[in-house]
């Protein structure tokens, strides 16, 4: 197939370029490659924004919503909140981080041992909010994060947690065993902290970290499916502006939250799993 970079915008082109990316980085052509990578994001992100398919702000706009929520609450570490669980419910942890620091590597590791299941990367969170906005009524489209967040807070937390097992159960496809710990392994569910912590005061958090430059080019290099957050890993400049508005809001959320935290680095445990 004959490829032209200056040629119109299409899936093709972008597909062609990622993939020659790869094979130009095999052979250590890192210069060609990179400018592959460049072209094959720079058409998706084209394509995504012309054909309407994501709104380059609407991420961004989402963090900022969660950040100014969580600094509007500074006082609230929720240390002594308690929340009554269902008769019969598992326990969950959740697995934040950023994409490409590590989290897949924690995700094989734990579906090794027989009293884990992993729940990969499912928007357990964004169906409980619209299940706790528009209750048993049809849900619409369009609904602001603002709506989403004030009906949120409307709901007794009990109810809250209720509805996101409820997601879980549907999310990981058969019944929840009260045995089993289930990690909810989604990184980008960083900025939902303070609402994960209001729904599940006693969760314990993994989070992933790796080093910032390795997160950033590896995620500019792969070929994600484009959606509102990966729009922003289409060029190096949005994915390091991205990553940083996400991990300043994990240090505000770290300061003010009574958080169970486990830091995995995964440049060590690449070395050693112990």
């Amino acid at each position: 197939a004959h490829f032209d970079p200056n040629g119109p915008h299409t899936e093709e082109q972008s597909i062609f370029a990622m993939v020659a990316g790869k094979l130009y980085d095999k052979v250590k052509a890192y210069d060609e490659a990179f400018a592959m990578y460049e072209l094959g994001n720079r058409i998706r992100a084209d394509l995504s924004v012309r054909l309407g398919r994501i709104s380059p702000t609407a991420y961004p706009s989402r963090v900022k919503l969660l950040r100014d929520d969580l600094l509007s609450k500074a006082d609230e570490s929720l240390s002594g909140h308690t929340v009554t669980s269902p008769e019969g419910a598992p326990k969950v942890a959740f697995m934040y981080g950023f994409p490409r620091s590590g989290t897949t590597l924690l995700d094989t590791i734990f579906r090794t041992h027989s009293g884990i299941e992993v729940l990969e990367e499912q928007p357990t969170i964004r169906d409980t909010l619209l299940d706790a906005h528009f209750g048993d009524a049809p849900q619409q489209h369009g609904i602001s994060w603002t709506d989403l967040l004030e009906s949120f807070y409307k709901t007794k937390p009990e109810e809250l947690q209720r509805l996101y097992l409820k997601n879980l159960e549907r999310l990981n496809g058969a019944p929840l065993n009260s045995d089993t710990l289930y990690v909810d392994k989604m990184p980008l569910n960083t900025p939902f902290a303070r609402l994960i912590k209001y729904m599940f005061p006693n969760s314990k958090v993994i989070f992933s970290v790796r080093d910032p430059a390795d997160v950033v080019t590896s995620c500019f290099f792969q070929n994600f499916v484009i959606n509102e957050g990966m729009y922003h890993f289409t060029s190096i400049d949005k994915a390091v502006a991205i990553y940083d508005q996400v991990m300043s809001f994990w240090v505000k959320a770290e300061e003010i939250l009574d958080l169970d935290v486990t830091y995995v680095r995964y440049e060590e445990l690449v070395t050693d799993l112990q």
